[in-house]
């Protein structure tokens, strides 16, 4: 099974009027299939230990990188957030020369992927 695929079927989202409670809920849940957070999710986990800034996340999925509400580094955010991704300790220089986190996936995700794995998904 290709690793990629354990992410293309797992649970839903949140709506702008939902209470902050059910906010928090939907970024504890794993990323839905085809959102913004989802594809972010997807080219970290492939980038391994390696990590990824939010431009090389931007660049990867074809998303701004940071200056709209629809970018990598919010989504980067909103995962952070929900524990599937962390900081990897380390910086690595922006196109501009500026020092970005590199963000790896987290032991919350890699379980989840092996919990995926062992039910079949």
């Amino acid at each position: 099974m290709n690793e990629l695929s354990l992410f293309d079927d797992q649970l839903g989202g949140v709506h702008r009027n939902d209470p902050l409670t059910s906010k928090a809920a939907a970024l504890a849940n794993f990323p839905r299939s085809g959102s913004q957070r989802r594809r972010v999710l997807r080219v970290i986990y492939a980038a391994g230990a390696a990590g990824l800034t939010a431009e090389e996340a931007a660049d990867r999925t074809g998303m701004p990188s940071a200056a709209s509400g629809n970018s990598a580094a919010k989504r980067m955010s909103e995962l952070k957030q929900g524990g599937w991704i962390e900081s990897s300790g380390r910086t690595r220089r922006t196109r501009m020369g500026e020092q970005a986190q590199v963000m790896i996936v987290s032991d919350k995700l890699l379980r989840k992927v092996a919990e995926m794995r062992r039910n079949g998904a």
